[in-house]
Parts: C-alpha cells; structure tokens; sequence
C-alpha cells in the first residue's frame, strides 16, 4: 500500500510532518515528491520516529504528476493553501485524495463525494481518513472516479478559460 504526497518544494507549512508522525501506526508506504528547505528537517523526523524504511523522498521528479496512478491514496496535509494544481492532477489520476480542510481545497475535493476532507494539523483525522481508503477499495476507487469527473468537468482547460473570459468581459 501506498500514499503519495507530490509537491514541487517542502516548505514547513505543506504538513508533511503531520503525515511522517502517523507513518508508525500506517500499514503503508510513504511516497514525498519534492525537495527544498524541510527536507532534512523531516528526514530527521523520519529517523528519529524510526520509520525511514516507510519514507520515500524522492526529490524533485520531471512530470511528477505520471506517478500520481500509482498511490493508493494520495495526500496534502497543508497548513495553508490556495487552490493547490497537484490536487487537481490526483483527481486527473482518478486516486482519490486525503486533504486538509483550509483555503481552496474544498473547492476541489468535496468531503466523502470526491475525496476526504480533515482538519489541519490534527494527525489523528488524517490518519483515520487515510486508513478508511486504504482499508476501502472500492470506496477509494468510486471517490477517484468522482474526483476525475469533477475535475473534467469543473477544471479543464476549456472550462477555466470560459469562466476567466467571462470575468473579464
């Protein structure tokens, strides 16, 4: 089993050490895409929590949104966000998505319709809606589904640019 996290940097506030802290109590691995200033800090959190074999960094990767098909349950435990692309690539990849409940999110991940939605910061919540997908396939998989279609339909290029268009005329 495996729950991915794809970002392109990892700065402190994107939560990743809300998800290394549960990574003892999870029966699956942990995929970090992404490099920047955190990455030794949760490295060390990581060994000190004596679960590096069950935390993958993997730095910064050339189209990282490819890999997204892989994960069983895919994961953004920011402390802030805006509308955050990577969300929207996961929902692309039809893996169904474990988020925080802050900024733009909810937008896209509509809580036990196209993902689950948990509070920030409380690592208990997420650890609990990660577990529900990895113990629940078929749920997982119907909210992957739902996640593709909402954002085919919500999100597309051509959808985007209507309501930008629109704004502006």
């Amino acid at each position: 089993k495996v729950t991915g996290v794809q970002t392109c940097a990892l700065p402190i506030y994107k939560g990743l050490d809300t998800l290394i802290k549960i990574a003892p109590k999870l029966d699956a691995h942990i995929v970090i895409i992404g490099s920047g200033e955190e990455e030794g800090t949760l490295k060390n959190l990581a060994r000190k929590l004596e679960v590096s074999e069950k935390i993958h960094f993997l730095g910064t990767v050339k189209e990282a949104g490819i890999y997204i098909k892989a994960f069983d349950v895919f994961t953004l435990t920011s402390h802030k966000e805006g509308l955050p692309y990577v969300l929207l690539e996961a929902g692309f990849a039809e893996v169904a998505p474990v988020a925080s409940n802050i900024g733009g999110i909810p937008e896209i991940v509509k809580d036990e319709k196209t993902g689950l939605l948990c509070k920030p910061n409380s690592t208990l919540d997420v650890q609990r809606k990660i577990e529900k997908l990895l113990h629940n396939r078929e749920y997982a998989n119907r909210l992957g589904q739902n996640a593709h279609k909402h954002i085919k339909e919500n999100f597309s290029f051509e959808k985007t640019q209507e309501l930008t268009s629109e704004i502006y005329t």
